[in-house]
């Protein structure tokens, strides 16, 4: 490199670009705020506005080296790397640990200083809760304590825990959403969502950056992991401001640099320097470390430059045609347009790059909600198109790959009004990406459930019949009417998707499995939510159409009640929604629990009829329960006479 360098200066000076060369040499001297700052750390490079030391630092941004261990001065994180706008630290105030004898508010509680420089990244980091029969929350400590997650994990009397999986069996992981400055995370033991099932005696919670936790099925029972995670924290300068243009620099920023309004803290917004275009460099300095003119490219200098880059975009090709191999590429594309795939058109192939554009990057404003499986974004393609697009978090094991690829599979047979449909995936990622309709008006699960206190969300009987009906002519499609009859395997109202008219549409086939017609029953791992799950599968492991019958039960008692599968109560108690159900059949009183905002509705025999059919999905034996194309046919009876 020495010698490049050498060759360079001389064909400048030869070319005519001596006072060129003169002004580099004498710029290239040490600049920090100060002469004389530490700039390391152990292994790490601390760079302004970072900086160990007085004077060497912007206030807020102070770096303590303890022994070779770098911290952060205003939260005593142990910090492992500092890049532009971010840096990925290590504390155990991510971690908090509660056990049976402990009381569910104990917590651990992650706060910044209010108008400090620093915010918890909600696009780098998930919260994981690791425990049987488990509770872990996260609050937003400025936001009046509101909750801004849950997060439950249950471990079945046998065994359906797998390493790598940690979907709320054993453990349960979900992105964690948007926090300002402040947050307190807690975890419960003792107070999952299955009273008869066993409970860890000590359950943990933490907020860690994506990827840095593999569950193990021993975690369940006896965490042996470390306490220290690494977690991504974004960080702006809060001082000064930039002006309207974006481009005018009005705070630390260097000579060479503009300022860019970070989009980080919502509430207390702050800004990032960066350096002209041309220029490299640290924008928050001046000098040689500021930002400075790019070195020209010539002769082996550009080539070098050119064949690392070519190098790159190869080894970036190669990998996305082995991820898109990998996944069966090939083999899906001659299924899913060949006469077994859907008649009207073969469902699209997007590449990395078209999905990446049509979510802005994936921008955190782009999301249409968050789960156990993964984010949910909303997309507008290049021709206007507005699409959905699930992205799953990352997972080592094979196992979140073959449900993506399987719900890809059913969903490519599938043409009915009230199913999403699948527009296309991508195959180009570790985990594949699946592209479909957007829906505007959410889940049932919100509008029954989360948006209860605004009444101008209020669905009437008469809609919530008729999304039942629809919901179970969906099924009773699946069961009865596709070319290969599908079991969906987790029907519930958050998979339940409503459009601004709240006509239903069935989502998430990612557990749902194809049984051939002469097959009644199959046997599988227990797979389910708690609180829809079907008694008799729970049991036996023998999965059939019956199961989903079932669930719908529970999704019409929600539609009657207006409550939770599961319910908890002030007493910390959790009680099954079934059960509470069918002590008031037993009693004679079901309107005593009937949701308040319908009972006025002068509907009360039509509801009494439908509860009646909702006894009959709900029996424990599943040979007595009736199909689906029984109880559409019923429901549709109900609406018919009035």
């Amino acid at each position: 490199m020495a010698a490049v360098l050498m060759l360079l200066a001389g064909f400048m000076e030869a070319s005519g670009f001596g006072l060129l060369r003169i002004a580099m040499s004498e710029s290239y001297e040490l600049q920090f705020p100060f002469y004389g700052c530490q700039e390391k750390c152990g292994d790490l490079q601390v760079s302004y506005p970072f900086g160990i030391g007085e004077g060497c630092f912007f206030p807020g941004f102070q770096v303590i080296c303890k022994q070779g261990t770098p911290y952060l001065a205003v939260s005593d994180f142990e910090v492992v790397e500092i890049s532009q706008g971010e840096v990925r630290v290590k504390s155990d105030k991510f971690t908090t640990i509660a056990c049976l004898t402990e009381p569910l508010g104990n917590g651990s509680k992650i706060e910044f200083t209010k108008d400090g420089p620093f915010t918890i990244c909600d696009r780098s980091n998930s919260y994981t809760v690791v425990g049987c029969n488990a509770l872990g929350k996260v609050l937003d400590v400025y936001g009046a304590d509101t909750i801004k997650l849950e997060c439950r994990s249950t471990c079945p009397i046998w065994g359906t825990m797998e390493n790598g999986i940690c979907t709320g069996i054993g453990c349960c992981q979900v992105p964690l959403p948007r926090i300002q400055n402040s947050m307190l995370i807690f975890a419960g033991s003792g107070v999952g969502e299955a009273p008869g099932l066993p409970s860890s005696n000590c359950s943990r919670a933490f907020v860690m950056e994506g990827g840095g936790y593999n569950f193990i099925v021993s975690d369940a029972w006896n965490f042996n992991g470390s306490g220290k995670f690494p977690v991504k924290l974004n960080w702006t300068i809060k001082e000064g401001h930039c002006e309207a243009d974006g481009m005018v620099n009005q705070g630390i920023c260097g000579v060479n640099s503009y300022c860019e309004q970070s989009k980080s803290d919502i509430i207390n917004p702050g800004y990032l320097c960066k350096c002209l275009e041309g220029y490299e460099g640290n924008p928050y300095l001046n000098g040689s470390r500021g930002c400075h003119a790019s070195i020209f490219c010539v002769g082996l200098v550009c080539s070098y430059s050119y064949l690392y880059w070519l190098r790159k975009k190869r080894l970036l090709v190669k990998m996305r045609a082995e991820y898109f191999r990998r996944n069966g590429g090939v083999l899906l594309q001659q299924y899913i347009c060949s006469d077994r795939g859907i008649a009207t058109k073969c469902v699209r192939i997007f590449s990395t790059t078209e999905l990446e554009k049509a979510t802005n990057n994936y921008n955190c404003c782009q999301i249409l909600g968050c789960g156990g499986e993964g984010t949910v974004y909303k997309g507008i393609l290049k021709d206007g198109k507005v699409v959905a697009i699930k992205k799953s978090q990352f997972m080592k094991a094979r196992g979140k790959v073959d449900r993506i690829v399987n719900e890809l599979v059913v969903l490519s047979q599938i043409n009915h009004r009230n199913i999403v449909k699948l527009i296309g995936c991508c195959l180009e990622t570790e985990i594949p990406l699946l592209v479909y309709e957007f829906i505007s008006g959410g889940t049932l699960y919100q509008k029954l459930h989360q948006d209860r206190k605004q009444s101008v969300l209020h669905i009437s009987w008469k809609d919530r019949l008729r999304i039942a009906i629809e919901v179970g002519e969906a099924l009773s499609y699946l069961h009865s009417f596709a070319s290969t009859p599908i079991f969906h395997r987790d029907v519930k109202s958050s998979n339940i998707l409503l459009n601004e008219h709240n006509t239903a549409k069935l989502a998430d086939f990612g557990l749902s499995r194809l049984v051939s017609i002469d097959e009644v029953r199959v046997s599988t791992a227990v797979m389910g939510t708690i609180g829809y799950l079907d008694p008799e599968y729970y049991n036996t492991g023998q999965l059939t159409e019956k199961s989903d019958v079932y669930s719908f039960g529970v999704v019409l008692l929600e539609l009657l009640t207006g409550r939770k599968p599961v319910r908890h109560e002030e007493t910390r108690d959790y009680s099954s929604l079934v059960m509470h159900f069918q002590s008031h059949v037993g009693s004679h009183n079901i309107f005593e629990i009937l949701d308040e905002r319908i009972v006025g509705e002068n509907y009360i025999e039509e509801m009494r009829v439908a509860a009646e059919i909702a006894c009959k999905c709900l029996n424990g034996i599943g040979a007595l329960r009736p199909t689906m194309k029984t109880v559409v046919k019923e429901l549709a009876s109900i609406a018919s006479e009035s």
